[in-house]
């Protein structure tokens, strides 16, 4: 099966021809259930080469993904569940249906317009199905922690249930801060748990209300910590001192050294 060029229906025959009697025995024994993170492992390979704007990587993570949803689309069709044709038909009716102002006669001009019609129309099919619209059940609990809170919070603040300023929230975090200390005092560990809770909430809280999504701003500075670390055991081993006998004060002189270095350097 050697091409120059390959497509979609190809991928779909090399995945049933993997999955059959003449295929491969790691490939024909999996499930939905035993390959479901790799969904979101090869979702975040995706975002990794983004961050990276390295377009190579990023065409390969792609390819990753989408082997996942026809790997997964493969399986149910044997289930007789559904087929790839079933989520590619899926999709195109979903897109041309919330999206009324391209594909029929509607007329909305701005972004903020589009998103009030697609939230419209995802309640109207609701309806029509009979179902009960509640809160947040369109909000996956396996979304990353950070960005699960800051998804609820903005599906909240869509009734107007919200700060009304930033400095509100900068008293709430203040006022979260007081009651950790005190938590930590009792020494009790539930309650203590529960107070760094309420500060992290806030503190999602305060992100949202500059637009910025938390989930970035802790791996853009967990990354930052990453090489000022690095740059710190360099520099330690530069002058040659035993790191197994240093406190916290040798620690603090080697950190701003790396941090001095690098922010000279970059």
């Amino acid at each position: 099966m050697n091409k120059k060029k390959y497509s979609v229906n190809n991928l779909l025959d090399i995945i049933r021809k993997l999955r059959s009697s003449e295929g491969c025995p790691w490939d024909q024994i999996q499930t939905s259930d035993s390959i479901k993170m790799c969904v979101i492992e090869e979702a975040y390979e995706v975002l990794d080469a983004i961050n990276r704007n390295n377009r190579d990587d990023l065409k390969e993570e792609l390819g990753d993904l989408l082997l996942q949803v026809i790997f997964q689309s493969q399986i149910n069709s044997e289930e007789n569940n559904f087929n790839f044709d079933d989520v590619v038909n899926g999709i195109c009716n979903k897109l041309i249906r919330r999206h009324p102002h391209v594909f029929g006669l509607e007329k909305i001009d701005n972004v903020n317009d589009v998103l009030k019609k697609w939230e419209e129309i995802k309640k109207e099919e609701k309806n029509i199905l009979g179902q009960e619209i509640l809160p947040f059940e369109n909000i996956s609990i396996n979304l990353p922690s950070l960005f699960y809170s800051f998804k609820v919070q903005k599906e909240a603040s869509k009734i107007g249930f919200d700060w009304s300023c930033r400095s509100e929230i900068i008293n709430k975090l203040n006022e979260e801060i007081n009651e950790l200390q005190e938590a930590i005092n009792s020494d009790e560990l539930d309650r203590i748990k529960d107070e760094i809770g309420d500060v992290i909430f806030t503190i999602v809280n305060l992100s949202r209300s500059f637009n910025l999504n938390p989930e970035e701003i802790l791996i853009e500075n967990t990354e930052k910590f990453k090489k000022r670390y690095i740059k710190m055991v360099d520099l330690i081993n530069d002058y040659e001192e035993d790191i197994s006998k240093f406190n916290s004060k040798d620690f603090d002189v080697f950190w701003k050294k790396s941090k001095k270095y690098l922010e000279n350097n970059n």
